[in-house]
């Protein structure tokens, strides 16, 4: 299981820089509680992007019905950045796809190489790929607040 899980997220071809995973390790993995873990598994099975289900009795006196309410993403107006490849288990194409069909404002940035979950974090290029435009991002929004 161990094995499945690391495959998962590390993916079947490393691209870590080793020194960032060893001091990512010293505090990850850390603080997932079982009901986020619910919470995906429950997004997986029914194939929606929903609220928690806490059973209909408590969605009942939570949400006011027995399952829990779609998140309503199309009344999102702010730029939605999206960062995905082919080769991410964790994350499919066709749900970053169907989830940014859902999105008024969004840029899709494509990453080509062969990529893990966790190379989002740990990959040797993460500074090039995803850190340098985040901030290339943010400086461009705080420019056009001035």
């Amino acid at each position: 299981m161990c094995s499945a899980v690391a495959s998962m997220f590390e993916g079947s071809e490393s691209n870590a820089n080793k020194t960032a995973l060893t001091i990512m390790l010293e505090t990850h993995p850390a603080g997932l509680s079982t009901n986020q873990m619910l919470h995906t598994m429950q997004e997986q099975q029914s194939g929606r992007f929903c609220w928690y289900d806490h059973g209909s009795i408590k969605n009942r006196i939570i949400y006011h019905q027995e399952v829990p309410p779609d998140y309503a993403v199309k009344n999102i107006t702010a730029s939605i950045h999206l960062w995905y490849c082919d080769t991410d288990p964790a994350v499919q194409v066709a749900d970053v796809e169907h989830l940014a069909g859902h999105l008024v404002n969004h840029v899709k940035h494509h990453i080509t190489d062969i990529w893990a979950h966790s190379d989002y974090v740990t990959h040797i290029d993460v500074k090039r790929l995803i850190n340098e435009p985040i901030i290339e991002i943010i400086n461009n929004f705080e420019e056009a607040m001035l």
